[in-house]
């Protein structure tokens, strides 16, 4: 009733502030013709990835997800935006792209504070490592919050109280080396999660991913992987990465960068449209030796001093 009484055109944008489970939604984008830009958000963040999928089981190309409060959603508003009007060029630009619905871009103000910082070329290593660590606290909490548990009963100093505790282990997959900061990150957040290095590096006349190195135990320990890599610049290696894994057999998958360029992203997430991806920011686009613009340079050189 609501999509019908607001009759969206194909040229307006629309927000949905309350669309999950997406009926309302995919009313609105039929009407619009998936065409301009649907900006689809739900508070619940369980309830945004029921809607995210529906999205795109409905096949609708002109939607962007987000899970904020109105009143973040206000504040950010002219943000949100502009990353919205992105989405759109995006799945305009390229009509086979991947499936946005997966992707998650964090607009928390201390992420893109601290990703403000993270850029300045002023920043020096030892404050870009604590950067990066702090940035990777933020996404990870934002990555894993569909994991489930079960109730548990806890004795405190005054009496009993319910509680709950995870069910599912996590595996933390840094591609190296940039991944390794990332790593001190999440383990802030997940201190019994397990480990293993990926090592990738780009062949810098091809730009193509070359696997050097990768111990990963006979088979897989844990219910879910987050694959860690700040930058998702040509994509290759992330797309290589998560083929190993899914190769040796791991169930769940999600991508936990930072900063994403559109090639990238696209790539991935046609190769891979079953992982979800976490980040703070997609940039414009790639220079010609495959560097995210404008990006924040090269990440390992940063963070290790070694540029």
């Amino acid at each position: 009733m609501a999509a019908s009484l607001l009759s969206p055109q194909p040229d307006e944008w629309v927000l949905d502030l309350c669309a999950a489970s997406g009926g309302k939604t995919t009313h609105l984008a039929a009407q619009m013709q998936n065409q301009r830009v649907l900006i689809a958000n739900e508070i619940h963040p369980r309830r945004v990835r029921a809607l995210a999928e529906n999205l795109d089981r409905c096949g609708i190309t002109n939607a962007m997800v987000l899970n904020e409060t109105p009143e973040r959603l206000a504040a950010r508003r002219k943000q949100a935006c502009q990353s919205a009007q992105m989405r759109y060029t995006n799945s305009h630009s390229h009509p086979s792209g991947g499936i946005m619905g997966q992707v998650f871009l964090s607009t928390h103000p201390l992420v893109q504070h601290k990703l403000a910082l993270l850029r300045d070329e002023r920043t020096d290593p030892k404050k870009f490592r604590e950067l990066v660590r702090e940035i990777s606290i933020l996404l990870v909490y934002e990555a894993t919050a569909d994991l489930q548990t079960e109730p548990i009963l806890i004795q405190t100093p005054l009496g009993r109280a319910e509680g709950r505790c995870l069910l599912e282990k996590v595996g933390l997959v840094p591609i190296l080396r940039a991944g390794l900061v990332m790593v001190e990150g999440a383990w802030q957040m997940l201190p019994g999660a397990e480990v293993w290095h990926i090592g990738l590096s780009r062949d810098e006349r091809t730009l193509q991913p070359m696997e050097y190195y990768s111990r990963l135990p006979v088979s897989p320990t844990v219910d879910v992987c987050l694959v860690l890599d700040p930058m998702l610049a040509t994509g290759g290696s992330a797309v290589a990465a998560v083929d190993i894994l899914k190769r040796w057999g791991a169930r769940r998958i999600k991508f936990v960068g930072i900063i994403a360029a559109w090639p990238g992203l696209n790539r991935f997430t046609q190769t891979h449209p079953d992982v979800p991806v976490y980040l703070a920011a997609v940039d414009n686009h790639l220079n010609e030796a495959g560097y995210i613009v404008p990006g924040l340079g090269d990440a390992g050189d940063r963070m290790f001093g070694t540029g």
